[in-house]
């Protein structure tokens, strides 16, 4: 669906199918604007908490929006009461509440702008309000139920009023208005109808394509049966559940209330017809006095049978109540088991993903891919070792190879002189040592020739 969003000085502006809300945001300080062509950005620095939450809460609003022109909100609620049926009715622009509690005073609330009053065909105590901006139309819900809340009663037993029953965006189309829908394709669905009929060469019109479409979304949207939707369906089922119990038990406890009202007024009778009997007698009316005690049997019969229906009643009531007080029991505990089942499933989907992934690293992938890589390095390493030493074999530059070029020569001469070099400077030392030996020989004689001439 179409959507188109305008955003100037933090004033948004949606529009979309079902028309056009706007909403201002200025007294925010945040930077609002529009990020491509689907995508708006709203930007708040150096945040705080309340700051941050505030940032949220303008994103949900505009969700809220955007469904808002292209679904649209409903409230659906329904009346409640034990023995005065509520009337309701819509005169103008307002929804007129007669006869609670039995009260004559006559309650009306008016319909805010944007939302429409609906009576529900298939449910007989239940009306609808529907709108496009959900503000709208859930403080209007709001308003019926203040206007009906039982006030200086215990609400435990005084259950009488108008309640929200469910609450949400509207549905969409049927699948069978879908699978109708024979209008013309347009320019992206007709490509894809071209190129799918293509392929299956099969000529597709408007109704066979949309009836495959259908069928894929039906494969892999259900059938994936995801963990979280499913407890949220199962929590919401079971409220549901507990309105409908709640309203059996309204009734029933009306009905028995209704029957102890008729026993009190039979045993009335019955009290008044045996006074009455006594009265007779005492004038000396035997006949009279036969006839009221007649009158007064009947009364105490039908006494008799209103207590037997108020006893089956009030077992009823009793396990109702019970099934009620289990039933939230339940879901108290659904709700409070939900967010760690959902921890839970997000986790196994989590560590299921990462195994597949390690577990796709095997074979042909890129770790044997990098192992093969390196093995050639290493290769072309050690080739290049072997070519270094064939092209210095003995010293000797090979033909063809970087030793036979004259920088190579003139190094190698460079290294023969200064061998010469060295050699020279080694023999001058060991010409030098030979003589130092020899003047040392003479004085060790000439030394000894001196000791035998003195006679030593």
């Amino acid at each position: 669906m179409l959507v188109t969003v305008e955003v100037k000085s933090r004033h948004v502006k949606v529009t979309g199918s079902r028309g056009t809300l706007e909403r201002d945001f200025k007294h925010i300080n945040m930077d609002l604007r529009k990020v491509g062509d689907n995508k708006l950005r709203v930007d708040l620095w150096f945040a705080n908490r309340k700051q941050l939450a505030c940032v949220r809460t303008v994103c949900s609003h505009i969700d809220n929006m955007i469904v808002g022109v292209t679904r649209g909100f409903q409230y659906k609620m329904r009346f409640v009461y034990s023995h005065f049926p509520i009337n309701v009715s819509l005169n103008g622009g307002e929804v007129e509440i007669r006869n609670f509690l039995g009260e004559k005073r006559v309650r009306k609330i008016k319909l805010l702008d944007g939302v429409k009053y609906e009576r529900s065909a298939d449910v007989k105590d239940e009306i609808a309000l529907v709108g496009n901006d959900i503000t709208k139309v859930s403080l209007t819900a709001a308003q019926i139920q203040q206007a009906t809340n039982v006030r200086n009663k215990d609400i435990r037993k005084f259950l009488d009023g108008i309640y929200v029953s469910e609450k949400g965006p509207l549905p969409e189309r049927d699948l069978d208005e879908d699978l109708e829908d024979n209008t013309p394709l347009d320019d992206g669905d007709s490509t894809a109808c071209k190129l799918l009929g293509a392929f299956l060469k099969l000529p597709l019109g408007p109704f066979t394509f949309r009836l495959l479409l259908v069928l894929v979304c039906f494969d892999f949207g259900l059938g994936s049966k995801d963990p979280e939707k499913i407890m949220n369906q199962a929590v919401e089922d079971m409220q549901n559940d507990l309105v409908k119990v709640r309203q059996s038990y309204a009734e029933i406890t009306a009905t028995q209330r209704r029957l102890m009202k008729q026993k009190e007024q039979a045993d009335a009778l019955a009290d008044d017809w045996y006074k009455r009997a006594q009265l007779a007698l005492s004038k000396g009316e035997e006949g009279l006095a036969k006839e009221a005690l007649t009158r007064r049997q009947q009364q105490v019969e039908t006494s008799e049978g209103l207590q037997i229906q108020i006893d089956t009643q009030a077992t009823a009531v009793d396990k109702l109540y019970e099934g009620i007080q289990a039933l939230e029991a339940k879901i108290l505990e659904s709700k409070a088991k939900k967010e760690q089942m959902i921890a839970r499933a997000r986790t196994a989907q989590s560590t299921q993903k990462v195994n597949d992934m390690l577990g796709g690293i095997t074979g042909k992938t890129s770790m044997d891919a990098f192992t093969r890589m390196e093995e050639k390095v290493e290769a072309l390493e050690a080739a290049a070792e072997v070519s270094a030493e064939m092209g210095s074999f003995n010293g000797k530059a090979l033909p063809g190879s970087s030793g036979s070029s004259i920088e190579t020569q003139f190094k190698m001469l460079e290294a023969s002189s200064s061998v010469d070099r060295e050699l020279e400077e080694m023999k001058k030392m060991l010409g030098d040592s030979s003589s130092a030996s020899k003047k040392d020989a003479g004085v060790d004689d000439e030394l000894e020739r001196l000791k035998r001439e003195a006679g030593l």
